[in-house]
C-alpha cells in the first residue's frame, strides 16, 4: 500500500525548507513520477521511495551556506558551490530531518542522483532524473519539448517493461547530452558524473 498519509505529511512539511517557486517545482515533480509510477506500474514499494524521494529532492536547495558546509563535513566531502552541490547533500539533510524511517537508503539514492545520474541507476532513480527535467512547470523549450517526448512514447507502450525501461535510458542519455552540450556552450565545467551517465547508457543501449 502507498504510504498517503507519509506522502502527504511530507508535502505539507517542505513548506518550512522551500521558497515558493521551489515547492511548486518539487510537488509538480511529484507529480510527475505518479505518472511515471502509473505507466510503468511500479510495485507500492516502488511508489513509496519515488514519491517521497521526488518531493524531498531539492530539500536542500535553500540551505544556508554554514548548514551547506556542515552537511558537507558530514557526509565528507568538501564545500563547493556548485550547481548539484544541493544533490549531494540533500539526501544527508532529508535524513537529518525526517529519519530514516521515512528516508532510507533508496529514498537517499534517488535523491542523490536526480540532477547528475550515476552508476546503476535502479527503475526510481531513472525516473526521478527525468521527472526533474520533464516536469510542467519547467518552461525551457528544451524541457517542454522532454516531455512531450517522453510521454508519447510512454502513452504508446501498454505493458511491456523492457521497452519502458529502455525508453526511460534513451531519455536519460538525451537529457545528459543536452546538459553537457549546455554546459560546455557557456564554458562552464561539466560534472564528471553526468559524463559517466551518458556514456554508461550509450553503452548500455548499444548492447540491447
Amino acid at each position: 500500500m502507498v504510504d498517503l498519509k507519509t506522502i502527504n505529511f511530507l508535502i505539507d512539511d517542505i513548506k518550512k525548507y522551500e521558497k515558493e517557486e521551489r515547492y511548486n517545482h518539487s510537488i509538480s515533480v511529484y507529480h510527475e513520477c505518479e505518472y511515471f509510477a502509473s505507466k510503468l506500474k511500479l510495485s507500492d514499494d516502488e511508489k513509496n521511495t519515488l514519491f517521497k524521494a521526488a518531493i524531498l529532492h531539492d530539500i536542500a536547495k535553500n540551505v544556508t551556506v554554514d548548514k551547506a558546509k556542515s552537511l558537507c563535513e558530514t557526509i565528507g566531502i568538501e564545500y563547493n558551490d556548485t550547481p548539484v552541490l544541493h544533490q549531494d547533500i540533500g539526501a544527508a539533510y532529508a535524513l537529518e530531518l525526517y529519519g530514516n524511517e521515512i528516508v532510507d537508503e533508496n529514498v537517499c539514492s534517488a535523491i542523490s542522483k536526480h540532477t547528475t545520474g550515476g552508476d546503476n541507476m535502479n527503475m526510481c532513480d531513472m525516473i526521478l532524473f527525468i521527472a526533474d527535467y520533464s516536469e510542467p512547470t519547467r518552461k525551457h523549450e528544451i524541457c517542454i519539448q522532454t516531455r512531450n517526448r517522453i510521454h508519447s512514447k510512454l502513452d504508446g507502450i501498454t505493458s511491456d517493461k523492457k521497452a519502458c525501461t529502455i525508453c526511460l535510458m534513451e531519455e536519460i542519455l538525451e537529457i545528459s547530452k543536452q546538459t553537457i552540450d549546455h554546459l560546455l556552450d557557456k564554458r562552464f565545467i561539466v560534472d564528471d558524473r553526468t559524463n559517466k551517465t551518458y556514456e554508461t547508457m550509450t553503452k548500455i543501449l548499444r548492447e540491447i
